[in-house]
């Protein structure tokens, strides 16, 4: 699978990876990470955890990229791979799964809950794995995008009632909803989630694994 390391393309094989992840006593995956800042983050508060960036945008990864490099923060790789395209090398790799804010496709994926693609989510994750999404559009502030994605209207009853059975029967079986607070979403510590917390009348949604 291609790696960005820095400024640099790398191939990682599955076998680099797991030696990678047999260091660490557990594997956490960001999917639709974006400049990577998430992770990066994590994994300075987290050693002893492996954290996993993807994002088909290679250059947008490497400032994040670059800082781990130059700060020697080996547990957290950014590798280039979408919810269409999943490096193999991912496969079951995951202990927990954040899909944080997604855009694009990413985004249609879990909020239309497309069924190839979700299945595809669900691919990354061990067994036993946890999970949060965290939803955040709105028709009145991105409507273009919500237009051109065909996206239903984002509130409590679609959620509840819609959303969350339909991630359940695809293997999210524990999956529960709550409204997020954007106290929360600033102790993520996401470069988009600090311009989502600025905007006003914003209701964020999050779903996760029930404890």
């Amino acid at each position: 699978m291609k790696t960005v390391k820095g400024n640099k393309l790398l191939e990682i094989t599955k076998e680099e990876l797991d030696q990678l992840k047999s260091k660490y006593a557990r594997v956490e995956l960001d999917l639709g990470t974006g400049d990577g800042r998430f992770v990066y983050k994590r994994a300075l508060a987290m050693p002893t955890t492996l954290y996993i960036g993807v994002d088909p945008a290679a250059k947008q990864m490497e400032e994040f990229s670059k800082k781990a490099v130059k700060n020697h923060v080996d547990n957290v790789i950014y590798v280039i791979g979408s919810v269409e395209i999943l490096p193999q090398e991912l496969i079951g790799a995951a202990d927990y799964l954040t899909v944080i804010l997604p855009w694009g496709s990413l985004l249609e994926a879990i909020a239309n809950v497309n069924i190839t693609k979700v299945n595809n989510l669900r691919s990354l994750m061990k067994p036993d794995a946890g999970f949060t999404f965290i939803l955040g559009y709105s028709e009145e502030l991105e409507k273009g995008e919500t237009k051109r994605l065909q996206l239903p209207e984002l509130n409590e009853v679609y959620i509840k009632t819609q959303l969350i059975p339909q991630l359940q029967v695809l293997g999210f079986s524990d999956a529960q909803a709550g409204i997020l607070n954007k106290s929360e979403l600033a102790d993520l510590d996401s470069t988009w989630g600090k311009r989502i917390k600025a905007t006003r009348n914003r209701i964020l949604f999050k779903i996760d694994k029930a404890l």
